[in-house]
């Protein structure tokens, strides 16, 4: 059959045929519309733990201004 999949020992599962283009094709699609928004998730994720590392500290006299210009600036340096 030109078109069938099967499973490898490896557990694996291989497309032959149109199907495995059309699946890279879906999977580069996917990626490219999704990539920007787990980025921007990682990076809301990062600021609110660095808030909440501050906040659990019981540091007041930072603000949520100055934590975030804190990381600003690191990420500046990469």
């Amino acid at each position: 059959m030109l078109n069938s999949s099967f499973a490898s020992p490896d557990g694996q599962l291989h497309l032959v045929g149109s199907r495995a283009y059309a699946l890279q094709n879906i999977v580069a699609l996917i990626g490219e519309e999704i990539g920007p928004v787990i980025y921007r998730l990682g990076c809301f994720a990062l600021a609110f733990h660095e808030l909440a590392e501050v906040h659990d500290a019981s540091q007041t006299d930072v603000s949520s201004a100055e934590v975030l210009r804190r990381l600003a600036l690191k990420a500046g340096e990469f």
